[in-house]
C-alpha cells in the first residue's frame, strides 16, 4: 500500500539524517531528532492553538517556580488586600 511505502521510505531514506543514535529503531522522531515523548504531539498542538489565540504559553522549571513562588504569593497577597481596604 501507499502508506507501507512512505512510511519505508521515512525510514530508510529520510529518518537517518535527522537521527543522531542509528541503533534508534523509534518511527516519530522531534524535530531535534529524539524519540517523542508521549505527550509531544498534543502539547504542540495545543501551544500553537494558545498561540494563535493569543493565549501566552509559559513553561517554567521546577527551580524557577520554587524561587518565584514566594515573590507571586507576596503580589497576589498585595492585590488582594488593596482591593479588599477599597471595599
Amino acid at each position: 500500500s501507499r502508506a507501507l511505502d512512505w512510511i519505508a521510505k521515512w525510514i530508510y531514506d529520510i529518518r537517518p539524517d535527522f537521527i543522531s543514535d542509528d541503533t534508534d529503531q523509534t518511527l516519530f522522531i522531534s524535530s531535534r531528532g529524539r524519540r517523542m515523548l508521549p505527550n509531544y504531539v498534543s502539547n504542540r498542538v495545543r501551544d500553537r492553538w494558545m498561540k494563535a489565540e493569543g493565549i501566552e504559553v509559559l513553561r517554567f522549571t521546577c527551580f524557577q517556580v520554587e524561587n518565584k513562588l514566594p515573590q507571586l504569593l507576596n503580589e497576589i497577597d498585595r492585590v488582594l488586600t488593596k482591593i479588599l481596604s477599597a471595599s
